[in-house]
């Protein structure tokens, strides 16, 4: 069979491009697999890294107000016009003393909270919330200071659902006689809400439901001027969620549903959510508490904008890629088959011609002697 014949009945011009196509389009999916395989390993990166930069700006920042807290008690310690109202049981006095100090602190330092405490671990007058005073404090903070009869500092969930950085110190008077103990104390949120105004970061803090008294978490948002809803999501409930925009609280639902029951999560780029007019990821980070349990957690929406639309131009650059490369070689096989395919037609027509003159006579078109033979031995 010729080379003409078996072109025709096979159609191998289109049977080649059809093996290329193939051929190209696995390369193809290869190439996009490991486009978004790479991908994947730079979000998780980066992830990772801004989750880090967020933990240490977090640690610093605790360190900070750690020294903060222990600097200003050592002031208050000190005053001896204090010391004495706090002796005399003198509460309106140690009021109005105090509240002129809180006020400053509060407004220059973002400290939330100071108490007065007695001997017996009772109560006598927080500063911040002067109409609640007379029950017993109980945390491992005042415990601690109480048995060591040092500074105590740690992270801890009030009754009223403030999630506090607190140092508690034992108090002495001039004669260094123990009188009491001092407490201050800086929220949480308010940390983060620093963190999040010095470095840019979108911040949340939530509190598990279970972990709170709804009518004392109530009376705790009118006390510290909350606006949070108890109602507002299923299990959790957002601590000052002025922190960031209402966009972004419309996006938290979703997401903190669907991790609350894991500490351990998968980063997962089909997570990013359009929020205004950028592209984020959230990232949830367990906070514990002095004692180690798992009291909170915090919500990071990580600006991915850039890296979003880096990522989707680069995947857009291989698929144009390799559409024009398909393009090229598919012409290229075209063009060679179809000219191959020529030149075999010229062939067989010169190859006909040839046998033509061999078998037939130039001048009268009659058999001559070959073809005589040829037919004879047929």
């Amino acid at each position: 069979m010729g080379i003409k014949e078996y072109l025709r009945e096979s159609k191998l011009t289109w049977k080649l491009i059809s093996a290329v196509a193939i051929a190209l389009l696995i390369f193809f999916f290869i190439g996009l697999y490991t486009v978004q395989s790479n991908t994947q390993y730079n979000f998780e990166q980066l992830i990772e890294k801004q989750k880090s930069l967020f933990n240490a700006a977090l640690r610093s920042k605790l360190q900070s107000k750690e020294k903060t807290l222990s600097g200003i008690q050592g002031l208050i310690s000190t005053n001896t016009d204090l010391q004495e109202a706090f002796k005399s049981r003198d509460k309106e006095l140690l009021q109005n003393l105090a509240d002129p100090t809180f006020r400053h602190i509060k407004n220059e330092l973002a400290i939330t909270h100071f108490y007065f405490t007695d001997l017996n671990r009772v109560n006598y007058l927080r500063v911040h919330a002067f109409q609640r005073d007379g029950d017993i404090i109980n945390r491992q903070t005042m415990l601690q200071a109480e048995l060591t009869g040092q500074q105590s500092l740690g992270l801890e969930l009030g009754p009223l659902g403030s999630f506090t950085l607190r140092s508690v110190i034992p108090w002495f008077d001039k004669n260094q006689q123990k009188i009491g103990y001092l407490e201050l104390g800086i929220d949480l949120a308010a940390i983060l809400r620093e963190i999040a105004e010095q470095n840019g970061f979108n911040v949340l803090l939530t509190i598990n439901k279970s972990l709170l008294d709804k009518s004392l978490w109530t009376e705790g948002n009118r006390i510290f001027g909350n606006q949070t809803e108890w109602e507002k999501y299923k299990d959790i409930v957002v601590s000052k969620d002025s922190m960031v925009s209402k966009s972004f609280l419309q996006n938290l639902p979703n997401f903190a549903s669907k991790n609350q029951q894991t500490e351990q999560l998968t980063v997962n780029k089909n997570d990013i959510q359009k929020i205004a007019d950028g592209y984020y990821y959230w990232v949830q980070l367990p906070i514990n508490d002095v004692n180690d349990n798992k009291v909170a957690d915090i919500y990071v929406a990580l600006d991915m904008s850039d890296w979003f639309e880096h990522s989707h131009s680069t995947a857009y650059q291989v698929i144009a890629l390799c559409f024009a490369v398909s393009c090229v070689l598919i012409i290229i096989i075209y063009r060679n088959t179809y000219r191959a395919e020529k030149a075999e037609k010229l062939l067989n027509k010169s190859v006909e011609k040839l046998e033509l003159l061999a078998r037939y006579d130039q001048l009268t078109g009659l058999p001559n002697r070959q073809k005589f033979i040829e037919e004879l031995k047929s």
